[in-house]
């Protein structure tokens, strides 16, 4: 299983602390929220860190987020269409320069946004 820590909102609820400073940062004893927070983890993240570095470095991806929830892990991007097969060739190749060991043990599909929703 792979994590993602969600490090987002106003944190109001610890103004003034956090009201130019973001929660995650907060020192608690010697260590941030944070580093509290990542002392839990027990197995690494580096695979999904990689791919998010790859694609944020690959032409033709606007840009990407991670996702978990059934997946065991996953990053999601928004591409140029016209580009799809360019960016899956680059993808793969860069990630399994890093991971040649993953090989066939991973998936890549491409499908087409919704136009949100309807009532």
């Amino acid at each position: 299983m792979k994590c993602i820590l969600l490090a987002a909102g106003y944190a109001t609820r610890l103004y003034p602390l956090t009201e130019n400073y973001p929660k995650p940062l907060l020192k608690v004893g010697e260590k941030t929220i944070l580093d509290w927070l990542m002392d839990d983890v027990k197995e690494p993240v580096d695979e999904l860190i990689t791919l998010y570095d790859i694609m944020r470095r690959t032409d033709g991806i606007y840009g990407g987020r991670f996702s978990g929830a059934g997946f065991k892990g996953c990053c999601m991007a928004l591409i140029d269409p016209d580009k799809s097969e360019r960016i899956l060739h680059t993808v793969e190749r860069e990630y399994l320069k890093v991971y040649p060991a993953l090989e066939g043990k991973y998936m890549a599909a491409l499908c087409h946004s919704a136009d949100g929703v309807k009532l």
